[in-house]
């Protein structure tokens, strides 16, 4: 289980530096991701969307475990370190953006759509939406997850939708690659006066162009 963990992280991080190079370059890391499925030694259901670091609590238990054992068996560990120095760089992607676009003091009215750390599980342990929640906790913030009803927050006010959430507030975070904010209208977020839009898994990159004609800004790791 450790060494199908090791694996997968290794697609994780590669993927997420990979893709940050096409950002720099102008490449579509979608072109690419759909070269790299088509290859049987990697495969169609492996680990290639861009994300924020390595999140939940099996993958990163597994690579703490790694590290620990090759420490005790004098074996060069060097690369394990740089994956989880990786992850934490991109755990912080989102605080660089917002340090870039917009003064913390300003920061008001912020909904969230997702927090389990992944989509199709109830579990929040680790999960990118949590820190993001106690990087911001003198914030008041709206959230709505499909599969998370309650959440000990006291600066955390849950919706029973997503358009809830929208409708609250004017800047968005989309945490969790859901199906259901995959569907959102792009209209919504223009009735509703949303200014900026930070979505690291890319569920709205088809509506990009709209976002900006509308002069939303628009953030995505893809």
């Amino acid at each position: 289980k450790i060494s199908i963990n090791i694996f997968l992280i290794s697609s994780i991080i590669s993927t997420n530096i990979i893709s940050n190079i096409c950002k720099k370059i102008g490449a579509k890391w979608n072109d690419i991701e759909d070269s790299l499925r088509l290859d049987k030694r990697i495969g169609e259901f492996a680990y290639l969307k861009p994300g924020l670091g390595i999140s939940g609590g099996n993958l990163e238990r597994d690579l703490a475990n790694v590290i620990n054992v090759s420490k005790k068996n004098k074996i060069d560990y060097s690369l394990f370190n740089l994956w989880k120095k990786n992850s934490s760089y991109q755990k912080k992607w989102i605080s660089r953006i917002i340090e870039k676009n917009i003064k913390i003091s300003k920061l008001k009215k912020l909904g969230i759509l997702g927090l389990s750390y992944k989509e199709n599980t109830d579990s929040i342990k680790n999960s990118p939406s949590v820190n993001l929640i106690n990087n911001l906790k003198k914030k008041q913030l709206y959230a709505y997850d499909p599969a998370i009803k309650k959440l000990k927050n006291n600066n955390v006010t849950l919706c029973k939708s997503s358009l809830e959430v929208i409708k609250k507030t004017s800047i968005i975070f989309i945490m969790t690659p859901w199906k259901e904010f995959k569907s959102l209208n792009e209209n919504i977020f223009y009735k509703n006066k949303i200014k900026l839009i930070i979505d690291p898994f890319g569920l709205m990159i088809s509506s990009s162009n709209f976002f900006n004609k509308k002069k939303i800004k628009y953030f995505s790791l893809q």
